[in-house]
C-alpha cells in the first residue's frame, strides 16, 4: 500500500481485521477507554478513504494502468515560445 500497487485490494483485509478486532477484542472497553476500540477505528477510516479515494496521481497502480500522472506522458517544464503573464 506504501507504494500504491494494488491499493484498494490490500484494503480490504485491512478493513476485515479491524471490525474484527473491535467485535472480539477492544468493543467492550468502549471508544476512548483504556485498551477501547478508538485507535482501530481510525485505522479503519484511513484504509476506507482509501478504499474510495485509491492510490493518487503517482503510483504503481497509475504507472501500470497508465492512470494519473504516467498516463499523460513526459511533461514540458515550459513550453518554447510561450510567456506565461
Amino acid at each position: 500500500m506504501l507504494l500504491g500497487l494494488l491499493t484498494r485490494l490490500g484494503t480490504i483485509p485491512i478493513l476485515v481485521t479491524m471490525f474484527v478486532a473491535i467485535w472480539k477484542v477492544t468493543g467492550k472497553a468502549g471508544f476512548s477507554n483504556p485498551n477501547g476500540y478508538e485507535f482501530n477505528l481510525a485505522l479503519a477510516a484511513m484504509a476506507a478513504a482509501l478504499l474510495l479515494t485509491g492510490p493518487g496521481l503517482i503510483s504503481l497502480d497509475a504507472l501500470i494502468f497508465r492512470r494519473g500522472l504516467w498516463g499523460h506522458g513526459p511533461q514540458p517544464l515550459d513550453q518554447p515560445g510561450k510567456r506565461s503573464a
